[in-house]
């Protein structure tokens, strides 16, 4: 789907051609070229190590393309020991892709527990160079140095690229470690093997990090910040609201919610994160927090969808740029019918399943069971 509001003729709609070979969803981005076309790319591994296929669409010659691109610059080598269990994150899986920009139309290629595969999409003869992202410390050390099993990423980690006027160009990473406990069933006798497992934070800690080199090194990740949930200031307004909610109560603080799926804002130091009491909640909320001042700016409620356990709902975009401030929908804090469903695009609809694997407790397939 296409918005070029080209010519006054507004949005538009197009079916692409099919292209040649099949690819993953997390597999292909979009990169516009600011004189009203665009490029799809999709990037995946072939059978020779350290080349990859990468497929293009030009919407101004309405084909695909594919070629051949190796790795000339891969990323530096691991500054630690990785633990077996964590040897997932010796290879590439891409788990997004963000478009970067640029004269040459970078985009890349992420696998938030690896690195990026930068790519210049616009030039004849494209090429790849890694950019390693934040290590998962906590997981490698944990299990008494054995290391955790690293499963689905984006319920711990996310990334953008801010291009904000007046601000320095940057990869922008957040990590979401939490302090989990499980939940034991009222009773085990009747257990079913079949639900979704509950659990508990004690706490959980968000740190972001910003990139402006982009190179092969570690060390050009800064750390920006690294908040406590347990020590968020939250003003008595929102208390009491997330109250009403049921999100909070007198058995159950701030740091204990279930939280998930972090994501970096793209101009500010606002990180937005799915939260629930519990993981078999089909009610989800939003979370704005400020990790610079450590503050919770907002919550709001999300959706309201008949289907359990968690999955990717929201990704870091700028269109909000585009959108008519008077055309939006925005509550006040003092608004008491924050929590109703009221956003336009919330309504309830069935949404596209995923399997996702927390790194401390059980697996969820897409039939709904756990392993």
């Amino acid at each position: 789907m296409i918005d070029s509001n080209k010519g006054g003729k507004g949005a538009s709609l197009e079916l692409l051609p099919r292209p040649r070979t099949i690819f993953r969803d997390q597999d292909v981005g979009l990169l516009s070229r600011g004189d009203g076309h665009y490029i799809v790319a999709a990037l995946h591994a072939t059978g020779t190590c350290g080349v990859y296929e990468l497929q293009r669409f030009d919407s101004a010659s309405k084909t695909w393309s594919a070629a051949e691109v190796p790795l000339v610059e891969p990323q530096d080598k691991f500054p630690r020991r990785i633990p077996m269990n964590s040897s997932r994150i010796l290879f590439h899986l891409t788990s997004i892709v963000i478009p970067i920009g640029g004269e040459g139309g970078t985009m890349g290629w992420v696998d938030l527990w690896r690195g990026a595969l930068l790519c210049d999409v616009l030039v004849p003869e494209p090429k790849l160079r890694g950019v390693p992202v934040p290590l998962p410390t906590e997981l490698l050390n944990s299990d008494y140095g054995q290391g955790a099993k690293l499963f689905c990423p984006q319920s711990l980690r996310g990334i953008t690229f801010v291009n904000k006027p007046g601000m320095e160009h940057c990869l922008r990473f957040v990590h979401l470690e939490p302090t989990p406990t499980p939940i034991p069933p009222e009773d085990s006798d009747d257990s079913d093997d079949g639900e979704f497992p509950d659990w508990a934070l004690r706490d959980w800690k968000v740190t972001t990090w910003s990139n402006s080199k982009m190179t092969t090194s570690w060390n050009d990740w800064k750390i920006d910040c690294a908040i406590q949930a347990s020590k968020t200031n939250i003003s008595s307004k929102l208390k009491w609201k997330m109250a009403q909610s049921g999100l909070l109560s007198s058995e159950r603080a701030f740091q204990n919610l279930l939280v998930s799926f972090p994501a970096p804002g793209m101009d500010d130091n606002v990180v937005y994160l799915q939260a629930k009491v519990k993981f078999s909640d089909s009610k989800v909320f939003v979370l704005a927090l400020d990790v610079k001042d450590n503050m919770l700016l907002n919550v709001v409620e999300f959706a309201n969808e008949r289907i359990c356990g968690a999955g990717v709902a929201y990704f870091p975009s700028n269109i909000g740029r585009y959108i008519d401030p008077e055309a939006r929908v925005l509550f006040p804090e003092d608004d008491d019918s924050w929590e109703v469903s009221k956003y336009e695009g919330t309504e309830t609809r069935q949404l596209p399943r995923y399997k996702i694997c927390f790194p401390w407790g059980k697996s969820v397939n897409d039939a709904g069971t756990a392993s």
